[in-house]
């Protein structure tokens, strides 16, 4: 008999945490004004978890898109993949253009909507690590990115893969209850994808990506899971004008993002996997698990921005913020003059 983890019982308590109340949203979703930036500037879309959806001169790229948020026992118990269309429909509504997707790692809740967002944008190309290559169905044609190898993506952007990391979130060790979230797979994936469980979707090698924007000295660094130090220490050391980084068991990393911040030197920084992934939204924004109102300005104090570049939409968008940050409800977009 297969064992259970139980840790993942305790996870699954411990989202029905806190109301993001602390963190000062100051407008409800979904009455946001979604699309208030210039023709002229970058469109950076928040589309929740880890997902965001660039766009500049007329062409887009999808990062991490995830939408269907199965609940905490769905995913690790009974667990096959089912994704939420309505919901990818809805996330994706104001996406156009996309000529290609990355994902940075292979868990489910950056993975597990893919096959389906990618069947809206056929002619997208899609990037992923090793262990994406082994889960996906072969029909999509994913390719595994190498790091430091500059990918074009059509006349807008260039993407790099750069070695990245991953929280231990509840566990941390890499064995029995953890193994679903860290052991590789030693096999390909066969058969439809609702077939397979959401816990076959392993971790792989951790990536981030650093985006340029052609034509212009404008650069992003994207993560999807917080990166210990030493990691960060082999990063380009280059200041970019936005990172986009992830909240989510910040705590379980020592000096992130202090560190990473340090090193990158951003000019505006858009914080993102900080709400609740295992509920569909209900009206009222919750952090994801095992975050709290404390733990979230905890973060946000580490923010230090002293040449700030923030968005042109800065006093309009809907979310939190504070002195060179920004958290923007899933959905919302802001805009960047490169």
């Amino acid at each position: 008999m297969k064992r259970l983890p139980f840790a993942a019982l305790l996870l699954w308590l411990a989202g029905c945490g806190s109301v993001m109340d602390g963190f000062d949203f100051d407008k409800p979703h979904p009455d946001c004004p979604h699309n208030d930036g210039s023709n002229e500037a970058l469109q950076v879309r928040y589309l929740g978890t880890g997902g965001v959806y660039l766009e500049w001169k007329n062409e887009g790229m999808l990062i991490g898109p995830f939408f269907s948020n199965p609940g905490m026992l769905r995913t690790y118990f009974w667990g096959n993949i089912r994704p939420n269309e309505r919901l990818i429909r809805d996330g994706l509504k104001d996406v156009k253009n996309v000529r290609a997707i990355f994902v940075g790692h292979s868990h489910y809740d950056h993975l597990g909507d893919l096959p389906t967002v990618a069947s809206r944008y056929p002619n997208a190309e899609i990037y992923v690590n090793e262990s994406g290559v082994k889960v996906l169905p072969r029909s999509l044609g994913a390719t595994p990115y190498e790091k430091g190898d500059p990918i074009p993506v059509g006349n807008a952007f260039t993407v790099t893969a750069v070695k990245s990391d991953h929280a231990p979130q509840l566990c941390r060790w890499r064995h029995f209850p953890c193994t679903f979230a860290w052991k590789p797979l030693d096999h390909e994936l066969k058969g439809k994808w609702t077939d397979h469980n959401w816990r076959d979707l392993r971790l792989g090698n951790p990536h981030a990506f650093i985006i340029d924007l052609k034509g212009t000295n404008f650069r992003i660094y994207y993560n999807d899971s917080a990166v210990r130090p030493e990691v960060v220490a082999n990063l380009p050391d280059q200041p970019v004008d936005l990172a986009i980084i992830t909240v989510a068991s910040f705590d379980k990393v020592k000096d992130y993002p202090a560190v990473l911040l340090q090193r990158i030197k951003p000019r505006h920084v858009l914080l993102s996997h900080y709400e609740n992934f295992f509920r569909e939204y209900d009206g009222h924004f919750r952090f994801a698990p095992l975050l709290t109102d404390r733990k979230a300005k905890t973060f946000t104090d580490s923010v230090s921005i002293t040449d700030g570049h923030p968005p042109e939409n800065e006093a309009t968008f809907c979310g939190a913020r504070g002195r060179g940050w920004s958290a923007p409800v899933p959905g919302q977009a802001l805009y960047f003059k490169p």
